[in-house]
């Protein structure tokens, strides 16, 4: 067994009893899959996927291959500058938190690519995980932007409108904590911390530390050149992401748009705040039919397109993530523990 997969088996092995929310979330996944399979003729499914363009379908994997290297761009000045993060490691932390996505539910993904590239040693995991709450709070707001743009070229349904609006409230949040830290970050948090550094000064000062880190995270978004870099990458993933599922649509004869493309990206975004089988299973494929049901495109080959664009995005993230695995470039153990082992080898 090499160290790459140790890592994994250590880094996914359940120490725990596995929690109520896991089994609900798990049995609503399967339980969609079921019932949306319950009413289709399985053989006309399958001549869809057999006359699917297989060319098309290939060239799917070098854009999800320039999103995944876009994706790493955009996160890398927000950790810090050139000198202090290197390329390689951004991208392969990255790669290994989608990795984890397909084998742990509710975006755990996220935790894990602030654990690997904590493992560097370079940067605190308090500063990785403020550029992680930038991403996804900006994400939320790009979400809300993009849905405002949708809305005034078609009605959206009301479950939608509705969403967007609780998605609105949380991205207004958000922002304003990060204008909040962002301005008066370190200032605020040696405030809040004055009674306990009363009563236990050594965790204040640890807690300072750490917040203290956070904030210098955040406040890095500040700098014009990070803020620029962040936003034209998000509009090109948003763009390939958009191409990706015309591409596979094209390949099994779906007639879509451009504007019909980013209405599937929102129903998918939106189906990734449903805590269900790891990798999004059977709630991506319910958004993917109730998107392309609201595009009034109905048929044998909607599911089969809503599998294969799954399948696809799923298999080209975990490749890539088991490739900066196998490299070894990332140990997921810390770092004292490999010194030990191979110490004692």
């Amino acid at each position: 067994m090499t160290k790459a997969t140790m890592a994994v088996s250590n880094a996914t092995a359940p120490r725990r009893r596995i929690p109520c929310k896991r089994l609900l979330g798990s049995g609503l996944g399967i339980a969609i899959l079921v019932w949306l399979l319950s009413d289709q003729q399985l053989d006309a499914m399958w001549r869809a996927v057999r006359e699917a363009d297989p060319l098309i379908l290939a060239a799917v994997f070098p854009l999800i291959v320039a999103n995944m290297m876009l994706r790493a761009v955009r996160w890398r000045p927000l950790l810090g500058s050139r000198h202090e993060t290197r390329y390689w490691p951004v991208f392969s932390a990255l790669m290994i938190g989608y990795l984890a996505n397909t084998v742990l539910p509710a975006r755990a993904g996220d935790l894990v690519r602030i654990y690997v590239l904590g493992n560097e040693g370079t940067l605190s995991r308090s500063r990785i995980l403020a550029t992680v709450f930038i991403e996804r709070v900006l994400d939320l707001a790009a979400i809300v932007l993009v849905l405002s743009l949708v809305a005034i070229a078609s009605p959206l349904p009301d479950w939608l409108r509705q969403g967007a609006m609780v998605l609105a409230a949380a991205a207004v949040c958000g922002i304003v904590s990060l204008v909040v830290i962002g301005l008066r970050g370190e200032r605020l948090i040696s405030l809040l911390l004055r009674p306990l550094a009363v009563r236990a000064p050594g965790a204040a000062r640890r807690i300072q530390i750490w917040a203290g880190e956070f904030a210098v995270g955040v406040q890095r978004f500040r700098r014009p050149t990070v803020s620029i870099v962040f936003f034209s990458a998000t509009a090109a993933i948003w763009l390939l992401e958009i191409a990706l599922v015309l591409l596979v649509a094209h390949a099994f004869a779906l007639p879509l748009t451009a504007l019909d493309g980013a209405v599937l990206m929102l129903f998918s975004l939106f189906s990734s705040l449903i805590p269900a089988l790891p990798g999004q299973i059977g709630t991506f494929e319910l958004a993917m039919a109730a998107g392309l049901e609201f595009l009034n495109l109905s048929g044998p080959n909607v599911l089969p397109f809503a599998f294969t664009l799954h399948f696809l995005l799923l298999a080209g993230t975990a490749l890539m993530g088991l490739y900066c695995l196998a490299r070894g470039g990332l140990p997921l153990l810390p770092r004292k523990l490999m010194k030990r082992l191979e110490q004692g080898r």
